[in-house]
């Protein structure tokens, strides 16, 4: 980023903070959206906790829950990809 604005850093950091804020809000909307699995709010969350666990490791469903549950699903949509602003 600091080198395509020419060693401007505050619009690097604009044009960082502009590219990380969406997937950011999206990660922390999944946070909100899944904080049942941290808080149960219910018996029959507590009791589904270890299912849920349990089904992580199988092969078959453990795949598709984790692609599942993903946050990010599309190229370039995770923290370590970085490109540069236009």
């Amino acid at each position: 980023m600091l080198e395509h604005h020419r060693g401007d850093v505050g619009a690097a950091l604009r044009a960082w903070e502009d590219h990380l804020r969406p997937l950011v809000a999206k990660i922390q909307k999944m946070g909100v959206q899944r904080r049942f699995f941290f808080t149960p709010g219910s018996r029959m969350q507590i009791a589904l906790r270890p299912v849920a666990a349990r089904a992580f490791q199988l092969p078959l469903v453990g795949g598709v829950l984790h692609r599942v549950m993903r946050p990010g699903q599309g190229e370039g949509d995770d923290l370590f990809t970085v490109k540069a602003a236009a």
